[in-house]
């Protein structure tokens, strides 16, 4: 028997004001039954739909161009197609208004079928909202479902039933708890955060081609850290392969499992209770994924942090769906990943001149050169040069507000920041990596700022941290991954040294400033580099390769025990690495001078280190030919070592002492004396072992033979230098080199 849809309804409307009256009482149904405007229900409708339509279209000037103010009459012709629309729902005239109004203006953000598609979302949210604010548009939609026969009529009644089964369960609270989120739908891509798409080369290609290519199931990932250009990177793919694919755009953040699950099925228009448990949700996906096979999802999950990634594959679509990952964790399980690297000097050339074209005059090409630098300045990081070339802009005027700008940047990564927008500012950038890690981690993340930015020794940090070598290699393989750390490519292949990323060393320093440690982190720090010259005083060849790159370590560390006025770390530092600065760090001498200088200026406690610190700088007075005072800095030195008993220290005072008596000769008792005194430092040094220290006395001896025209003599000592050159230092070291052109050139000349 045929079922009269209409008396059906007015039958469910009775039982409904009969549950309502006993919940909410006779006057709350009076309200319902109350004779309704046209006009208010038309306009409480249109708000409901623009509110909920809003909740679910990122794009807030989809529903500025769809709604309109009834009172303000500011578009007739659509107030006109709603008000068709409420007489006649089949009436055509609001979909086609709709369609035409989105195309015009949205054409080249959203395709054909993303705009249908949000035009069908507003007419059946409005369709709903009208039923619930008019019993006429009420009847109206009724009495169109019974014309379409037994189909509608079930589908009416199976709708009834769920009402009844539901409404039977209800408590007050849940009748006025708020609606489940409703967040975007299939298709929707969010608009690009950069005012121009800078093509990044290769990785576009590589990234598209695998997706394709992968066939169904390809699961990609690209992975770099903050701000290099990820998410519009894969919002530039989705858009390439929107013709193959269902597109889905999931922002994961910080999200949870639960709600990434969440998300994906609500977006696919599958209905779900806010309390829903986490496995069943798992199951629903799982089934969602099976049943739209038909269709081939590419799924984007962008910016996939910690929390979702311990659970990525329970929401990773199967075959023959894909999906696209980006993130700042460098391996993640089942998914291919991709490195963005830091854009080109060329690609950030056309990010300036895109953002600084309005600017009078061809800035780009006036500073260019300012420019480069302040890309370098920026790691070549796309959004620091974004934030960078916004704040030139502010210079507006000025005849060089590049170089205005880059001024003011080289202070601190804190200059990296623009009002205006969340994200142009790297230090929030960073902040989302960072809050990832435990407390434990940030502490050591932290300290690694206490190293030169050109990084560190898996040695060195092990001692900073205050762990075993395997323990520290866990914990930098845990930062690598989450592209925090980097590995440093070396030469030789047992050399093991990491740096910071791009940017985070500064990011690092002003949270380890913050920390309050940053003193204790570098006593640390200089008591490891301390015990390290002080193992190779002695340059020998095999401890050569690991000791030259902790010099930006030294001279790092030295600068800050003088800014600290920490006076004996300076000077244990300063001679411990004595033989390194006479020899490798020569470049380095003028830091040298004043860092010694500045120890004698502070006083230092211990004599046998005083009586190093002044050995030192007699040599450095005598570099200056100032030899009276290097005299009596030779001579204040021996009287400390003397005093006690440091041989070696002796010895190396008494070499320094006789060549500069050799060097000034003011008369041949004066050259005896120096050759004397050359002597007794040697036979110091053969007692104490100490080769470098003969080395340097036979080469000065070689070339002082060689100035007075005593060649086979020179020759003779040089052979002798020669070979202990070699077994300290080696054949191919820069010394050893040199010297040989020396002896070769001794041969030629007898």
């Amino acid at each position: 028997m045929a079922i009269d849809i209409k008396k059906l309804g007015k039958l469910s409307l009775a039982i409904l004001e009969n549950y309502v009256e006993s919940k909410l009482g006779t006057k709350f149904v009076d309200e319902l039954r109350a004779p309704t405007d046209k006009t208010i229900a038309v306009a409480t409708a249109l708000n409901e739909t623009e509110t909920i339509f809003k909740q679910t279209f990122a794009d807030k000037d989809l529903a500025k161009a769809l709604f309109v103010d009834l009172t303000q009459q500011d578009r007739p012709e659509l107030i006109e197609a709603v008000g068709k629309y409420y007489d006649h729902p089949t009436d055509p005239t609001l979909r086609t208004s709709l369609q035409i109004i989105l195309f015009d203006e949205f054409k080249q953000y959203y395709t054909q079928e993303v705009i249908n598609h949000a035009v069908d979302f507003y007419l059946r949210t409005l369709t709903k909202e009208l039923m619930l604010a008019d019993e006429t548009f009420r009847d109206n939609v009724a009495s169109l479902a019974t014309l379409e026969g037994s189909l509608a009529e079930k589908q009416t009644s199976e709708t009834l039933n769920k009402i009844y089964e539901t409404m039977a369960g209800w408590t007050i609270q849940q009748q006025i708890s708020p609606p489940v989120e409703v967040h975007p739908t299939i298709g929707f891509i969010p608009r690009e955060n950069v005012k121009v798409y800078i093509e990044r080369g290769d990785i576009e290609n590589e990234v598209t081609g695998h997706l394709l290519k992968g066939g169904t199931g390809a699961i990609i990932g690209v992975q770099a850290p903050g701000g290099l250009g990820k998410t519009e990177l894969a919002k530039k793919t989705a858009k390439k392969l929107g013709s193959q694919y269902e597109l889905l755009w999931i922002e994961v953040g910080d999200k949870k499992p639960q709600q990434v699950i969440g998300e994906i099925l609500t977006k696919c228009s599958v209905q779900i209770q806010p309390t829903a448990e986490y496995e069943p949700l798992k199951n629903e996906l799982q089934f969602l994924y099976q049943q739209t096979q038909v269709k081939r999802f590419l799924i984007i999950f962008d910016d996939v942090r910690k929390d979702a990634l311990d659970a990525l594959s329970d929401f990773l679509p199967p075959s023959p769906h894909s999906a696209l990952v980006t993130s700042r964790v460098q391996q993640i399980a089942g998914v291919t990943n991709f490195e963005l690297k830091p854009m080109t000097w060329e690609q950030a050339q056309k990010l300036f001149r895109a953002i600084l074209a309005i600017l009078e005059n061809d800035i780009v090409n006036a500073e260019l050169e300012t420019l480069e630098k302040l890309a370098d300045r920026c790691k070549f990081n796309p959004l620091a040069m974004e934030i960078a070339a916004r704040r030139i802009l502010q210079f507006q005027g000025l005849k060089k507000p590049v170089a205005k700008y880059f001024e003011i940047a080289q202070a601190k990564i804190a200059e990296l920041k623009m009002d205006g927008n969340a994200r142009w500012d790297m230090q929030v950038v960073f902040d989302i990596s960072y809050q990832d890690l435990s407390q434990d981690d940030r502490q050591k993340f932290e300290s690694l700022a206490t190293f030169h930015h050109t990084g560190f020794s898996i040695e060195a940090v092990a001692h900073l941290w205050g762990v075993e070598i395997s323990l520290a290699r866990q914990i930098l393989s845990r930062f690598i991954n989450l592209s925090l750390v980097k590995i440093v490519e070396t030469e030789h292949e047992t050399l093991e040294r990491y740096r910071l990323h791009d940017l985070l060393d500064e990011y690092a320093a002003e949270k380890l400033k913050t920390s309050k440690k940053l003193n204790e982190r570098k006593a640390k720090l200089a008591e490891w580099l301390i015990n390290l010259f002080e193992d190779n005083f002695q340059m020998d060849l095999e401890s050569y390769p690991f000791v030259l790159p902790e010099k930006e370590n030294l001279l790092y560390v030295c600068e800050w025990a003088r800014g600290e006025k920490q006076t004996e770390i300076l000077a244990l530092l300063t001679t411990k690495a004595r033989n390194w600065f006479y020899i490798t760090f020569s470049d380095s001498w003028i830091y040298w001078i004043a860092w010694l200088e500045a120890c004698i200026q502070m006083g230092i406690s211990d004599k046998g280190l005083e009586a190093n610190v002044l050995q030192a700088i007699g040599d450095v007075q005598q570099f200056r030919k100032e030899n009276n005072e290097a005299l009596e800095s030779y001579n204040e030195a021996l009287k400390l070592f003397r005093q006690v008993g440091a041989k070696l220290g002796e010895a190396n005072t008494l070499q320094s002492l006789g060549k500069m008596l050799v060097i000034n000769v003011d008369g041949e008792e004066t050259f005896e004396k120096g050759m004397n005194t050359l002597q007794s430092a040697m036979n110091l040094y053969e007692e104490s072992n100490e080769m470098v220290g003969q080395i340097n006395i036979l080469m000065f001896l070689s070339r002082v033979a060689a100035s007075m025209g005593q060649n086979e003599k020179a020759l003779e000592i040089s052979q002798n230098a020669l070979a202990m050159l070699i077994q300290v230092a080696g054949e191919n070291h820069p010394v050893t080199l040199a010297y040989k052109e020396f002896i070769e050139s001794l041969k030629k000349n007898e």
